[in-house]
């Protein structure tokens, strides 16, 4: 369901209520249980706004989430297995600014705050076999971790991104200049918010040159990605007993420079 409201031409509130779930599946080659589907119900409302001749624009969201059996992932022996969790929530608000205060100037600044947390959540750690000393897997009676209050894998709390654009033009076509700064909290990558499976906070620049024929059909671009050549972990988990629970990720791509050639037909 999703309401809307035209303020004024330039400005829309809106409000939506809906409820979508993810299939049950089972880990093949496992001895765990079915995993139920995994079930939401999501609040969302905002404002969308244009100011100045459309040359400002400012759109504000929040949204809640109510999950039930989230489903979560873990190494257990050599393969990657799912299972429930009882309950979690998610919360947060966007905001989404762009200016353009000369016809060649573009800012941009966008924002979000998410407060993503397990409400419950028993589980046992394959690595850690002795859990935290006080909990207990209700289905098997083995040492367990109370997750309870630990943040979701992937849900930085703080995202920032700021870019900045200036256009040449001329008889011979434009040349845009753009850079930008992404800054991104620290993520856990496992739902036991261990440190050594996790990401501190980090900050990418980006910066590219994009030259576009005076008929905008052609456009060149030339860009550079990580500028500051920094290391950064995308993803890691805890390997399997195989191989003494090392911790195994991926790496995000280190600086990058490339050419892009686009046509519009």
């Amino acid at each position: 369901m999703a309401l809307e409201y035209q303020i004024t031409p330039d400005a829309l509130l809106y409000a939506s209520v809906s409820r979508g779930f993810k299939s049950g599946t089972y880990n093949v080659g496992g001895v765990q249980p079915p995993v139920k589907p995994e079930k939401v119900t999501a609040y969302e409302g905002g404002l969308k706004s244009e100011f100045l001749d459309r040359r400002l624009r400012i759109n504000l969201a929040g949204f809640y989430y109510d999950y039930k059996d989230l489903q979560v992932g873990k190494v257990v022996n050599a393969s990657l297995a799912l299972e429930n969790a009882a309950t979690a929530t998610i919360y947060g608000a966007e905001l989404e600014l762009r200016a353009r205060p000369t016809p060649d100037l573009e800012l941009g600044l966008t924002g979000s705050y998410l407060n993503a947390k397990f409400d419950s959540f028993i589980s046992i750690d394959p690595a850690r076999p002795g859990g935290d000393g006080r909990t207990v897997d209700p289905a098997t009676g083995a040492p367990a971790f109370n997750n309870a209050g630990n943040r979701l894998p992937q849900a930085p709390k703080w995202t920032v991104d700021a870019m900045a654009q200036y256009t040449v033009r001329s008889d011979h076509g434009s040349f845009a200049l753009r850079g930008e700064v992404l800054w991104v909290d620290k993520v856990y990558f496992s739902a036991f918010n261990v440190p050594q499976v996790s990401q501190p906070a980090k900050t990418k620049l980006n910066a590219s040159l994009i030259y576009t024929d005076p008929g905008d059909r052609w456009s060149v671009t030339v860009y550079g990605k990580n500028l500051a050549n920094k290391t950064y972990i995308s993803n890691a988990f805890v390997s399997s007993s195989i191989v003494g629970f090392g911790v195994n990720g991926f790496l995000e791509e280190p600086r990058t420079y490339g050419v892009t050639i686009g046509y519009k037909f």
